[in-house]
């Protein structure tokens, strides 16, 4: 039997992406699994318009796939309150709608969606999917069949396109430069120079696949990482407990990218100022001496590029980079 996956959505006022995303997984060559959508308390119509989507009258893969989707609605207070539930019928696919009270930022968000499904469905996987992703119909079959039989492998990282150019890569997996982890591969164009199934240090969270043993054995995301790096965090906390980590560069996967950033501008810096803190605290907790040195010089040419080209931007963002440095060597 193939290994059971649960898919974990973390929506906040997005409902057009999120339904956009869920369009492309219930048409995927994949049959054993199940979406969580995790609402963080959405001011939109978020919870109608995926309302919507679920009801028969108007979900629009029930002419193409002849697949109905049968909708859970769930108020957090209700979350552990809620039992195991028997395999649906092959026509027939579930979504579970997680409403929390407030918005718990990705970390919590996502966490609290994770201990559902492994209390709920048992997974032998979690996958951890940006709302704002749009997913190949063979990716979870690649991922699957790249998992098998392999023991201490944890995560897996799809290839990450951007959606709106699909010549360009998002990300390729995690890879350590400078001293700190950051997307392989991003920004560039996809001469498939990265083709190659090979080890790496993790996977970006917008299309990160988790092993169940690891997360028992490890934990969850990093709840006081607010808004960044919490995959980051992960996959570096993986690679220091034994765990390994492949790219799968057949599993292909389309992100927007900074989605919910980007609905308020006005917060960009101060997103920018945290992941900066982010990074160097992971850095500091998990980096050796040498990787803390060429992040310093990394942080150095940073201060100085940002005075130089941003001053005004520098401010804005709150960043100390005195402070960064200081906390670094601790």
């Amino acid at each position: 039997m193939k290994p059971n996956i649960a898919i974990i959505i973390l929506n906040w006022n997005g409902w057009e992406d999120t339904i956009e995303c869920l369009e492309s997984l219930y048409q995927i060559n994949y049959h054993n699994y199940e979406v969580i959508v995790v609402d963080n308390d959405s001011k939109d119509d978020s919870i109608e318009e995926i309302k919507k989507f679920c009801s028969n009258s108007n979900n629009t893969l029930k002419s193409e796939r002849n697949i109905d989707i049968k909708m859970f609605e769930y108020e957090e207070k209700d979350f552990h309150h809620v039992n195991p539930y028997l395999e649906s019928e092959k026509t027939i696919r579930n979504l579970i709608l997680l409403k929390n009270s407030k918005n718990y930022g990705y970390a919590k968000g996502n966490n609290i969606g994770i201990r559902f499904a492994l209390r709920v469905f048992n997974p032998d996987f979690i996958l951890l999917l940006n709302n704002d992703t749009i997913a190949d119909e063979n990716f979870l079959n690649e991922l699957t069949k790249a998992a098998e039989n392999q023991e201490r492998v944890g995560i897996y990282s799809p290839k990450l396109l951007n959606a709106y150019d699909h010549k360009i890569i998002d990300s390729t997996g995690h890879i350590i430069s400078w001293g700190r982890i950051i997307d392989r591969g991003h920004g560039k164009i996809d001469k498939h120079q990265f083709d190659k199934k090979i080890n790496i240090m993790g996977a970006k969270g917008a299309g990160a696949f988790y092993k169940r043993e690891m997360l028992e054995s490890i934990g969850l995301l990093r709840e006081s990482y607010i808004t960044s790096y919490e995959d980051a965090e992960l996959s570096w906390r993986a690679s220091k407990n034994s765990w390994k980590a492949v790219y799968v560069p057949k599993s292909i996967i389309y992100h927007k990218g900074w989605r919910s950033i980007k609905k308020d501008n006005s917060k960009w810096f101060y997103f920018w100022g945290l992941s900066l803190k982010n990074t160097t605290s992971t850095v500091k907790e998990y980096g050796t001496f040498y990787q803390k040195t060429i992040f310093s010089v990394f942080l150095i040419y940073f201060m100085i590029g940002s005075f130089l080209l941003r001053i005004t931007r520098i401010r804005n963002s709150g960043v100390n980079y005195a402070h960064l440095l200081k906390e670094l060597y601790k």
